[in-house]
């Protein structure tokens, strides 16, 4: 719990770092997927580093969702190593619930546009399902601090079964696809590309010599604490083959990708002022 990096251990930082290179590997992959040119085509927003935390990497967000269901599911279910999903079976469960107001009240509006970003309609169906948001929570801030409700339960099996079954044992929110493959190649490289390496030590202010000794001393530092080589290797990104069956499953979502969006007509009273004008516009006395 501290309030600035520096505040961090030498390994604490490191494997912040080395987060920040594999999320930067991501951005290249997810940029070169056929989702990405068909979002822009469409207008969509693309919330880059929002999509990385739905697909498991690690940032500096939360996962929030606006979907009840979903947050119980997570609740009443955990994970196994081979990513499986089972229901709990006993203990004292907990679900998070915040409101939006709230929130901005706390962190203003400007800091709040900044930190809380809904996910929304994408052509990527994992933050679709799981009718995702996320919070950016700065360092040192406990997220039990903002303003809401922290709901506890006695876990029973059965509450976890039918959740399980809602979800299709987890399937549902969490669909394979192309990207989702990548991201585990991402994940679990034993190397990292020293061309990330040492682009990310730039965007943190370091160039000249200072950028070669950061960079030597980070060679050494990631093999000897985490096994991990830095090699000039080209970042790890979509196969021929993964590009063709990401684009195969765009062709098939396409003609239904908007039928479950609406337009909502809304109806706002006219003011007594501006009523006034529009009859004296349309020629009647105001």
């Amino acid at each position: 719990m501290v309030d600035h990096p520096q505040k961090l251990s030498q390994l604490e930082r490191a494997k912040c770092f080395i987060a920040r290179v594999r999320l930067e590997e991501f951005l290249m992959a997810l940029r070169s997927h056929p989702a990405h040119a068909y979002s822009k085509e469409m207008n969509l927003v693309v919330s880059e580093e929002a999509l990385a935390q739905h697909y498991e990497l690690a940032t500096g967000r939360l996962d929030l969702t606006q979907d009840p269901d979903v947050a119980a599911f997570f609740a009443t279910n955990w994970r196994d190593a081979n990513g499986q999903w089972h229901p709990v079976k006993e203990g004292v469960g907990v679900v998070y619930r915040v409101v939006i107001s709230h929130l901005k009240q706390v962190l203003g509006d400007e800091r709040y546009e900044f930190c809380a970003e809904w996910i929304g309609k994408q052509a990527w169906p994992r933050p679709g399902e799981q009718k995702g948001w996320t919070l950016l929570v700065s360092l040192g801030v406990d997220f039990e601090d903002y303003p809401g409700d922290i709901l506890t339960f006695d876990q029973r099996e059965s509450c976890g079964v039918d959740f399980r079954q809602k979800f299709d044992a987890g399937l549902k929110l969490f669909p394979p696809d192309v990207l989702s493959e990548v991201v585990e190649a991402i994940k679990t490289a034993p190397t990292m590309a020293r061309s990330l390496v040492s682009e990310v030590l730039t965007s943190q202010g370091c160039t000249g010599e200072m950028h070669d000794r950061e960079l030597d001393a980070s060679v050494g530092f990631f093999a000897h604490h985490f096994g991990i080589d830095v090699v000039d290797r080209e970042p790890i990104g979509l196969s021929p083959e993964q590009l063709l069956v990401a684009q195969a499953q765009l062709e098939q979502m396409k003609p239904t990708f908007l039928h479950d969006v609406r337009a909502l007509a809304v109806c706002r009273p006219i003011s007594t002022e501006l009523g006034a004008i529009s009859r004296q516009n349309e020629g009647e006395p105001g």
